[in-house]
């Protein structure tokens, strides 16, 4: 009963936290008498409207997997580095919220974008929390205070930031926390996790979770490499193939060399992206909540 007092006292924080934006994001349309008319969505990076076309796309025309957007850098238009299980995710969203919503003065489209990256941040707290509390480790409050709290972690799934990291971060610490359980003690069902979770996370993106994932297999290398190839992994990696293999069936290989225009113009687009910004000398301290003091 405690723990999961613990846990309601946890994702309260951390949804709390995440939604500190919320005037920002969620803006009532008032007429000239003062009555609510419409509500609008503004959503926190300009990334978030290029995603949220390709959601409305997809709505329009269900099972297309969006690769080229003529939308934007027209007429050119862009080879995206997006890919669909975030795009879906939303679209899912979308499809259950209009049940609720479809005559409502606010556009259930939005809102599922809105909150799509703060939902997912719960469900990291919610994993950590399980996780720690079946290896019984000691200061596990302090780490899902961190996890609730921390700044760069908060930046990821804050609110109206319908952005791919927020769906990144959560396979990669259920990849991370499934690998730490196994190097444990091997067993089937944490291959079978850390196989989903690796697969999910590179098909969303093939930066942050290949560094990790190589990162991951250098260390077993290292240290323990019986484990890397244990049998326990056998299934795992059937998982891992199979979601890869979806991967280049669906999106192909999400990755283009940039051509001329693109990095005539990458410049000016970096400075509206919020991670690309300097971070300066306290920067990396203070995005991570001070939970490296």
């Amino acid at each position: 009963m405690r723990s999961v007092i613990s846990l309601c006292v946890f994702l309260a924080l951390g949804l709390w936290a995440r939604c500190y934006n919320f005037d920002d994001v969620f803006v009532h349309g008032l007429n000239k008498q003062g009555m609510f008319v419409r509500g609008y969505i503004y959503f926190a990076d300009g990334d978030c409207y290029s995603r949220m076309e390709r959601v409305r796309m997809i709505m329009q025309h269900p099972f297309t997997v969006i690769h080229h957007q003529d939308f934007e850098n027209y007429p050119q238009g862009v080879d995206s580095h997006a890919t669909a299980p975030f795009d879906y995710l939303i679209v899912s969203m979308a499809f259950v919220l209009k049940l609720f919503l479809a005559h409502s003065k606010w556009d259930y489209v939005e809102i599922a974008g809105a909150w799509v990256s703060p939902l997912l941040g719960m469900a990291m707290i919610v994993f950590l929390w399980d996780w720690s509390r079946r290896l019984k480790l000691p200061y596990r409050e302090l780490m899902l205070l961190v996890a609730a709290l921390s700044p760069i972690l908060i930046h990821g799934t804050v609110l109206g930031r319908p952005d791919h990291q927020s769906l990144q971060m959560l396979c990669v610490v259920v990849a991370l926390g499934a690998e730490w359980c196994f190097s444990q003690k091997p067993s089937r069902a944490w291959g079978i996790a850390s196989g989903a979770a690796w697969g999910m996370g590179l098909w969303v993106s093939l930066y942050e979770p290949l560094v990790l994932l190589v990162l991951t297999a250098v260390l077993y290398l290292l240290f323990d490499r019986r484990k890397l190839w244990a049998r326990e992994r056998l299934a795992g990696g059937i998982v891992f193939a199979a979601m890869i293999a979806l991967m280049l069936l669906i999106d192909g290989l999400p990755f283009s060399p940039p051509d001329k225009l693109l990095l005539e113009y990458f410049p000016r687009w970096e400075q509206n992206i919020g991670e690309l910004k300097p971070a300066g000398v306290l920067g990396p301290l203070i995005w991570a909540g001070y939970g490296l003091l």
